[in-house]
């Protein structure tokens, strides 16, 4: 291989490599939409979401909390991960970015990051 050919191929591998770095950044940044409570079903499935809502109830487990949201289309479970950054209490007005999953036959979101607006 010529030197020339060699660092053509050195540079294309190092562009490749800043290519999917800033892909892998954007796809794991890019701003969701938020969603109505009552338009999310099973096609959302494992895809990422964002919903405001009043927190109407809090349950506390070992690892985690539940939290019925709901808004003017419905209401929702979502699992919180506890971490002590977050005061969760009924009646607060939160917004959630999460995975929609499904436990025992029902849809509820896996909370990523949650706001508290109110």
């Amino acid at each position: 291989m010529l030197k020339e050919e060699k660092v053509i191929l050195k540079i294309s591998l190092c562009f490749s490599v800043i290519g999917l770095i800033v892909l892998f950044f954007l796809a794991e940044n890019l701003a969701l939409d938020s969603k109505k409570i009552g338009l999310i079903d099973r096609s959302l499935l494992e895809n990422n979401v964002k919903i405001a809502g009043t927190i109407q109830s809090v349950s506390s487990l070992e690892l985690l909390f539940i939290i019925d949201v709901s808004d003017e289309t419905g209401t929702i479970p979502v699992t919180v991960w506890k971490d002590g950054k977050v005061i969760l209490k009924r009646g607060s007005v939160v917004e959630i970015e999460g995975r929609v999953t499904e436990f025992k036959e029902d849809i509820q979101i896996e909370a990523k990051n949650i706001r508290i607006l109110r």
